[in-house]
């Protein structure tokens, strides 16, 4: 049976696929009028949910297989989306300051992937005290695969048909599809691909 705590009110979890047959899923809200919902045919069984704001949404689409941890909080109105058919070995998501971490569809994570679209502290000018890093979305489009040990933060946009290597630091737009990001921090090496899960050729 998973784990699941909803403290607060006005907390919505909506499933489609079976909870109780995943022991190690583990979903913790503390707040109010949050929602979760699950697609069909997902496997959470080494996933953690934690929500510790208010009016966060968790979307997670169908045919899932996710592992890691979902984290929303500092400040309200957080958004994680995941879309249909998208595999994850072990991802932290990080959202925060009422931002949004959007994921499309058939996306393929490594694990040891940091995805956090706040810095979670603040970064001051010292001469006037103004705040320097302010939250941002990000946002993977479709059918993009993120190397093993990768961080991805605020602000930045990959899009389809992508492929992100190993070990790289993405903090930039790179919107164009079909391209190799790569590096610290990641610059775009390669134009025109495509990938595919299987090992073809």
């Amino acid at each position: 049976m998973a784990n699941i705590s909803m403290l607060g009110f006005g907390n919505e979890l909506h499933s489609a696929t079976a909870l109780d047959n995943q022991p190690s899923l583990r979903i913790q809200t503390k707040g109010n009028n949050n929602k979760i919902i699950i697609g069909r045919e997902c496997k959470l069984n080494e996933l953690n949910i934690q929500i510790e704001s208010n009016g966060n949404m968790l979307h997670i689409g169908d045919s899932c297989r996710l592992k890691g941890s979902f984290i929303m909080k500092i400040a309200d109105g957080n958004q994680i989306k995941i879309g249909d058919d998208c595999t994850i070995g072990g991802a932290n998501l990080i959202c925060g300051e009422g931002s949004r971490i959007i994921i499309g569809t058939d996306c393929m994570l490594s694990w040891g992937i940091e995805i956090r679209s706040t810095d979670s502290h603040a970064i001051f000018q010292s001469s006037d005290g103004k705040r320097i890093n302010p939250a941002a979305d990000i946002h993977v489009e479709n059918h993009v695969w993120i190397g093993a040990h990768c961080t991805i933060l605020k602000g930045s946009h990959i899009g389809s048909n992508c492929v992100v290597g190993i070990h790289s630091l993405v903090c930039d737009s790179f919107p164009d599809s079909g391209q190799v990001i790569a590096g610290i921090p990641a610059r775009a090496i390669r134009q025109g691909i495509n990938w595919d899960r299987r090992l073809l050729g």
